[in-house]
C-alpha cells in the first residue's frame, strides 16, 4: 500500500506574488475552457492529443509562458478527468470556468527541502519561467 503525502498551507504573498498568482489561475482557466471548447467540437481526442496541441497554444497566446507549465498540464487533467466523470455517469458534463467559482491549483514539489516538521515559517517558491519568487 502507497502513502501519500500533501500539506495544505495558508499563504500571505507579497503583492508581486499576488499578482503571479491570479495570473496562473487565469491561465489555468483559460486553458481548461479553451480545451473544453476544443474537445466540444473535436470529439474523440485523448488527454496526450491535448498535452502535445499545449506547446502550439503557448505560442499562440505568449501569457502562457509566464506561469508554471505543470498548472497547465494539470487543468488538462482535470478536465479530463470531468470527462470521465461524465461518461461514468458520476457528474454533468463539464461547465465552463469562470473567475467567481473557487479558485485553486496544484503545482509540483518533487525536491523538498524542509525536512523538519515545524512549518511555521515555510517560504513557499512560486515558479515561473523567469523567476523564482
Amino acid at each position: 500500500m502507497e502513502i501519500y503525502k500533501a500539506y495544505k498551507f495558508r499563504l500571505y504573498p507579497t503583492y508581486d506574488q499576488k499578482i503571479l498568482i491570479d495570473k496562473t489561475l487565469g491561465c489555468k482557466r483559460f486553458v481548461y475552457n479553451y480545451y473544453l471548447n476544443y474537445l466540444k467540437e473535436n470529439k474523440g481526442k485523448s488527454k496526450y492529443d491535448l498535452y502535445k496541441n499545449l506547446p502550439k497554444l503557448k505560442e499562440e497566446n505568449e501569457f502562457l509562458k509566464e506561469v508554471d507549465s505543470t498548472v497547465l498540464r494539470s487543468a488538462i487533467d482535470d478536465l479530463c478527468k470531468a470527462f470521465n466523470d461524465y461518461y461514468a455517469k458520476r457528474k454533468g458534463y463539464p461547465k465552463f470556468k469562470n473567475r467567481f467559482s473557487k479558485q485553486s491549483y496544484r503545482t509540483s514539489c518533487i525536491r523538498s527541502r524542509h525536512k523538519e516538521k515545524k512549518y511555521s515559517n515555510i517560504e513557499i517558491d512560486l515558479l515561473t519561467r523567469n523567476a523564482m519568487y
